[in-house]
């Protein structure tokens, strides 16, 4: 393999890792701090998420997608392998169940926790919905590393 596919490769695998590992980090921490019950602590990390997302997800996001379209056109793989497509499929996913449905789920959360309503019933179903979401985003990019090993 040439040294630029290698350093594409790199730049891919590490992206993957900052993007997967934080996503699992933000999803231990939150689920670890909804029980807790401190809505000062939970407000908090809600919005420490928010500023996270775009600023590291994201961008090892776009990472992930340009080290691997450049390591595709200096490799001999083609673009129309399904463990290709599949690694696309899962990208757009992640991004649109990261960027829309937990965004929102967060936007909500913290609107409510800051309000300091006792008793918000919403608030334990947010939680529950964001733990969920990030579960499903996890076990995507999981399974897009899995096809991007094997090569099926």
């Amino acid at each position: 393999m040439s040294t630029t596919y290698l350093i594409f490769k790199f730049l891919h695998v590490a992206a993957v890792i900052v993007w997967l590992g934080g996503l699992l980090t933000v999803g231990v921490i939150e689920a670890r701090t909804a029980l807790s019950g401190d809505r000062g602590v939970m407000a908090h990390l809600v919005h420490v998420s928010a500023w996270h997302g775009p600023r590291v997800i994201g961008p090892a996001a776009f990472v992930t997608l340009v080290a691997g379209m450049a390591m595709l056109m200096v490799s001999p793989y083609g673009f129309g392998n399904a463990w290709v497509i599949w690694g696309l499929a899962a990208l757009i996913l992640s991004v649109g169940i990261g960027a829309e449905l937990q965004r929102r789920a967060g936007l909500e959360l913290e609107k409510r926790l800051e309000a300091g309503t006792r008793g918000d019933q919403r608030i334990g179903a947010l939680h529950r919905r964001l733990a969920r979401l990030n579960l499903l985003n996890v076990l995507v990019l999981a399974s897009a590393v899995w096809v991007m090993v094997f090569k099926p």
